[in-house]
């Protein structure tokens, strides 16, 4: 079975937010830390390039144009990327 965690990571430079979404399967584990619009990004660019194996996958919540860094925003978000 697979699980997914999800932290938020402190950027060490300003107030952005960095998640470090991490992957556990019977046979591997790994990590990813990246900024919420690279996972936007990443999202985008898998749907095009493989677009019937992504039907089935939650999409990201939209991207906030005000009162990104809000607590709700994050928390969203966190829980978007653990999915």
């Amino acid at each position: 079975m697979m699980s997914i965690h999800v932290d938020l990571v402190n950027s060490g430079i300003d107030s952005r937010k960095i998640y470090k979404v991490e992957v556990e399967t019977p046979l591997s584990s790994w990590s990813v830390i990246k900024r919420f619009n690279q996972f936007v990004e990443m999202d985008k660019n898998l749907r095009e390039s493989h677009g019937k194996q992504m039907a089935d996958v939650v999409s990201l919540p939209k991207k906030k144009v005000f009162n990104s860094m809000a607590d709700e925003v994050t928390r969203e978000r966190a829980s978007a990327l653990s999915t």
